[in-house]
């Protein structure tokens, strides 16, 4: 087998990496694309979406008439709110309880120590409330 001189080699190589790169982006920007849609169709309202979700389950796994969907959608609409409901108090619940143990560690610490502990935790803190209270709509209790 003959030996390519090395500018045809870089050529061979550039281009192999080329399309490469073109393959996977392509395959990425399908995928990506899909996702994107997917994300920018659902709304704000998580009630609205699990009302949604669980319509298309339903006409899915058991074929219902569309009498029969119109007839449950007051039951499922009621369902979804209370699950919302439930879902918020206990992400209040859970982030109450954090937030007192958090304190508590706190207050056994040397002062040098229970300043790096709290500016860890807050920041943990502020992460771990935007990650359970997603629904910013959902009526907040009062409860803290």
């Amino acid at each position: 087998m003959p030996m390519l001189p090395s500018g045809k080699i870089g050529t061979a190589f550039a281009g192999v990496f080329l399309i490469g790169a073109l393959s996977g982006g392509l395959v990425t920007w399908g995928f990506t694309d899909r996702q994107l849609s997917t994300f920018m169709s659902h709304t704000n309202d998580p009630e609205a979406v699990m009302v949604e979700r669980i319509n298309k389950k339903n006409a899915h796994d058991y074929n219902l008439s569309p009498e029969e969907s119109a007839r449950i959608q007051p039951l499922i609409k009621a369902m979804a709110q209370q699950t919302i409901q439930i879902r918020h108090q206990f992400a209040l619940d859970f982030i109450t309880s954090y937030e007192e143990y958090h304190a508590q560690i706190a207050a056994q610490l040397d002062p040098a120590h229970r300043d790096a502990y709290q500016a860890a935790t807050a920041k943990r803190d502020k992460e771990l409330r935007s990650l359970l209270l997603i629904d910013a709509g959902t009526p907040d209790t009062g409860q803290k």
